[in-house]
């Protein structure tokens, strides 16, 4: 069996060029690893501040059950292009008010912020000194963030 003769010089340009591109993956998956994890503490710390300005502002209403109030400022947040939907509830689970872009229901069951598609969902309760009277749901959009990484992923690939 004669094989493929080829020069020292060439053996070592096919190996560096092997080299170079294995590390270009390796760069690749960990700069695509570390944009995803970025991507996701901002969107938690985000939809933290969110939901400690949503509980503020309707912390009243909900204890009252002011659907006015509460219905005037969900529609007014949704206004906003990351805010896909806002619901509220009473600690029993009525729902007091949900926009009508809240067809969706979370997965999680617990306080705290879980993606799924292109909305990151978001829950937290409404408390007054430890007690709690409802609770917030809300959605915030991450399509634009994910088409990135997507469109990363194909250039790399």
């Amino acid at each position: 069996m004669s094989g493929l003769k080829l020069s020292f010089h060439t053996r070592l340009m096919l190996g560096n060029l092997i080299l170079i591109a294995a590390l270009l993956l390796v760069a690749n998956y960990v700069s695509t690893s570390y944009l995803k994890d970025s991507r996701d503490r901002e969107k938690l710390s985000e939809a933290k501040t969110l939901a400690q300005v949503f509980s503020t502002a309707m912390r009243d209403a909900v204890v009252t059950s002011d659907i006015a109030t509460i219905r005037e400022f969900a529609e007014s947040v949704t206004t906003e292009k990351e805010v896909v939907y806002v619901r509220v509830s009473t600690v029993d689970g009525d729902v007091l008010h949900q926009t009508s872009k809240a067809l969706r229901t979370p997965d999680n069951s617990e306080a705290g912020g879980i993606e799924s598609g292109d909305v990151f969902d978001y829950k937290t309760s409404v408390e007054i000194e430890g007690v709690t009277f409802g609770q917030i749901e809300f959605g915030i959009n991450v399509a634009a963030i994910n088409e990135d990484i997507a469109t990363m992923n194909t250039v790399f690939a």
